[in-house]
């Protein structure tokens, strides 16, 4: 799966382990991962560019998020060009993971950001959370890029759905699978099955 990472490049300094532990966690789990314009860039590169270079280096990052199977982005530093990415990642479609850390506020972003059935936001308090919490994400993005099922629903589990997503800024679809995954390792007849 190819992945973009997205994330605050002037707050790389005080984010750095949680960038890398992000990107290694999806190298780790076999993804193409795209992360050298945050990895790899200063702000004080970026301060330097000539508004030709600038607008190339951009262009580039957009058409990255375009190419991608999915886009990953960690957000506890507040950040106007990750907010624009990621709206941009949810316009087009792509399964999109906001991981932020529980010592930030919660960033400003989340509200102006149209809820989507593949937008994720991922708490995470340590390290440790943070790599297992990669790992099981991008398998939940991984699973909606294979299948894809849709059925119809009454109102007012439309409107139960959608005070989920809303509420616990849980995706439809995640809160659904988890249901259903529950529902599965509680069902002896099943495991007959198997």
């Amino acid at each position: 799966m190819k992945c973009m990472f997205v994330a605050s490049i002037r707050a790389k300094t005080e984010y750095k382990d949680a960038y890398k532990k992000i990107v290694n966690a999806l190298r780790d789990g076999g993804n193409q991962v795209i992360s050298d314009h945050v990895l790899a860039t200063s702000q004080e590169e970026l301060n330097k560019m000539t508004k030709g270079n600038n607008t190339v280096f951009h262009k580039k990052i957009l058409q990255n998020v375009k190419t991608s199977d999915v886009v990953i982005a960690e957000c506890s530093h507040q950040s106007l060009s990750v907010g624009y990415l990621l709206s941009y990642a949810v316009e087009q479609g792509k399964p999109t993971i906001v991981f932020y850390n529980t010592n930030s506020p919660e960033p400003n972003l989340f509200p102006t950001l149209s809820t989507s059935e593949r937008l994720y936001y991922v708490k995470y308090s340590d390290l440790e959370e943070l790599d297992r919490l990669v790992h099981e994400y991008a398998e939940y993005a991984k699973e909606q890029l294979d299948t894809r099922f849709n059925f119809f629903v009454s109102p007012p589990i439309e409107r139960y759905l959608s005070w989920i997503a809303k509420r616990r800024k849980l995706p439809r679809s995640v809160f659904l699978r988890k249901l259903i995954e529950d529902s599965i390792t509680k069902d002896k007849e099943y495991k007959l099955k198997e």
